[in-house]
């Protein structure tokens, strides 16, 4: 016979002495989830809380922390969103990696002024950046980067 899942589940976790989030203890995936074995595959640690404690979740729909603690394992912490809540979510919190924040990020607060700044068109500025045209047009019309201030026209 098998051992319950619920059971294995809470010996992977502790109640944190100083908050209300229940702390995941066991493996975690590279973005810091926890991941569990559930139903014949692995998953986050966080969805099979929710599935364990509260109930189905559609596969459309993600399991979000209100806590924006990605061990947190609290069912009470937990909300379902679709992918546009999801990122809703994060923005409101300021959670987005921005800018210098992404590791591969080619570009730096000062290229994004000169790109601002100049004249040339877009195809130079990509070879000298060594990003894409379109990286460019994105930075020029604001599309990312937008926490970086451009210089007004005058």
């Amino acid at each position: 016979m098998t051992e319950r899942a619920i059971d294995r589940f809470e010996r992977k976790f502790v109640r944190g002495p100083t908050t209300d989030c229940w702390m995941w203890t066991a493996g975690t995936d590279k973005g810091g989830y926890g991941v569990f074995w559930l139903n014949e595959r692995y998953q986050t640690a966080h969805r099979a809380a929710y599935k364990l404690y509260v109930g189905p979740v559609p596969d459309d729909l993600f399991v979000c922390h209100r806590c924006d603690n990605r061990r947190c394992v609290n069912p009470n912490h937990l909300f379902l969103g679709s992918a546009t809540e999801n990122m809703t979510d994060r923005d409101a919190k300021g959670r987005q990696a921005k800018g210098t924040d992404f590791k591969r990020s080619k570009l730096n607060p000062a290229a994004i002024l000169e790109i601002h700044q100049s004249r040339l068109p877009d195809t130079e500025l990509a070879r000298k950046f060594g990003v894409t045209k379109g990286a460019i047009n994105h930075v020029r019309h604001r599309r990312n980067w937008r926490h970086i201030e451009a210089p007004s026209d005058g």
